[in-house]
């Protein structure tokens, strides 16, 4: 069974060998190009685009050509038959003076929408980079625990027969041949279940990307943190408060998501103020210029006639309708504010918690690198000395479990640590690493 499983294990790392190496910037690049999402808030922003383009041309003259023609056929007993053809054309033109500012706040609503529509999309964009980010993450490190629990088994089955060995010998009891050899079976079933992991984190992103071919992603190598770790482990804990005060500053001042609220605010504001103008008079300039007459008469003797009008109206009865207007306008724009407060003291807590969170990961992750270090340590010299016969077979083996813990906690922390920088980085609405750190370390 053990065979079996290593080589189901060896046959998957031969495929993958030969499959693309798909690095993370070129998976955020796939999964921008490919996310339906994407394309539908793209197809959102472009709509909008359009709409604010319409509501330009409701400032300017609106003209229209006009045209008829009539065939009429006059039966008369014993006198015959007589046709009459008739046509009319005509011209007309009309413009907006005054509308109580509808006009100009209505096109001044569509931008706002416009900008709101941008940033929505940005924000989406960030997301996909987000979610194409941990994803990665997540897939690397079940790699490496895969990798580890790979070697684990092939280090319990190297121990197995050497204690078959010694106990066919007779140096070792079968109490302490049976230690190593359900340690190997517990080693084989941790490598199902780390096979399972891989599996499914694969199968994740791939399906994310949209991707139908396989792909390797980049080593863990690629992703190191020590030396930034290192420099946020340096940090003094009296400059956290200037640090969570810069950062909330810069959080409150770009995020997209509250700058869509402030959006929302104006719209609302501006809502109220057309809600408003319906009470005022609407003035209109018209102007058409027509001629019609008999298709048997000279063109130059149709009649021709011109008319220019001035037409204001003003709204008397019932306003009931209007007044409800203006009430639930009043009403949108103390929601709009309220949402936006509330929105933005959430921000400024989610900002200090992923703040602390990334400075605990990234303590946790240098505590575990140096676990890992001690641990190695402490597993060589009891292999030495089980060698030696200075210890029990159950020394060895906590003494292993205690390695493979320490490996398995590096690694989760690191990652770990790589997840929460990449949610800070998205709550700030960045999108490089190296600008969040500097945002951290700079005096």
């Amino acid at each position: 069974m053990t065979r079996v499983v290593t080589t189901l294990i060896l046959i998957l790392f031969i495929g993958l060998l030969s499959a693309e190496v798909i690095t993370l910037e070129q998976a955020k690049e796939i999964a921008i190009e490919r996310n339906l999402d994407y394309k539908s808030q793209q197809e959102t922003y472009n709509s909008a685009k359009w709409n604010y383009t319409k509501s330009i041309t409701s400032l300017f003259p609106s003209a229209s050509l006009s045209a008829s023609y009539t065939n009429s056929q006059l039966e008369n007993p014993g006198l015959g038959s007589a046709v009459t053809e008739r046509g009319s054309y005509g011209l007309s033109v009309n413009q907006p003076i005054f509308q109580g500012g509808r006009i100009i706040t209505g096109a001044r609503i569509s931008k706002d929408a416009q900008k709101m529509s941008k940033l929505t999309l940005s924000e989406k964009e960030l997301e996909i980079l987000n979610t194409t980010e941990e994803k990665y993450y997540s897939m690397i490190e079940a790699m490496r625990v895969l990798e580890i629990s790979t070697k684990q088994l092939e280090s319990a089955e190297l121990r197995i027969n050497d204690a078959q060995t010694k106990f066919d010998q007779g140096t070792i009891s079968r109490a302490d041949l049976l230690k190593f050899q359900a340690d190997g079976a517990n080693t084989q079933v941790s490598l199902i279940q780390s096979q399972l992991a891989y599996d499914v984190s694969y199968r994740d992103l791939k399906n994310y990307l949209l991707m139908s071919e396989d792909f390797e992603i980049e080593d863990e190598s690629h992703f190191s943190v020590k030396e930034e770790v290192d420099s946020i482990a340096l940090i003094n804990p009296l400059t956290m408060k200037s640090i969570l005060s810069r950062m909330t500053e810069y959080t409150l001042e770009n995020n997209n998501s509250l700058k869509s609220l402030r959006i929302s605010k104006d719209i609302a504001s501006k809502n109220l103020l057309m809600t408003k103008s319906a009470f005022l008079p609407s003035i209109n300039l018209g102007y058409s210029y027509n001629y019609n007459g008999d298709f048997d008469d000279d063109f130059a003797d149709y009649p021709w006639s011109s008319t220019l009008s001035i037409t204001a109206s003003m709204p008397i009865f019932p306003l009931v309708g209007t007044y409800s207007d203006v009430a639930k306008s009043k009403s949108d724009l103390k929601k709009t504010e309220y949402d936006y407060t509330n929105t933005e003291n959430g921000f400024s807590l989610n900002v200090e918690s992923s703040l602390l969170n990334l400075f605990s990961s990234a303590h946790r992750f240098k505590a575990s690198t140096l676990s890992l270090d001690y641990s190695l340590e402490t597993y060589e010299q009891m292999q030495e000395r089980y060698k030696n016969g200075l210890i029990s077979s159950t020394d060895l083996l906590d003494a292993e479990v205690a390695y493979k813990s320490a490996q398995i906690n590096e690694i989760s922390s690191k990652f770990t640590y790589l997840k929460t920088r990449a949610n800070l980085k998205k709550l700030l609405g960045l999108s490089d690493d190296n600008e969040i750190i500097r945002m951290i370390i700079e005096n």
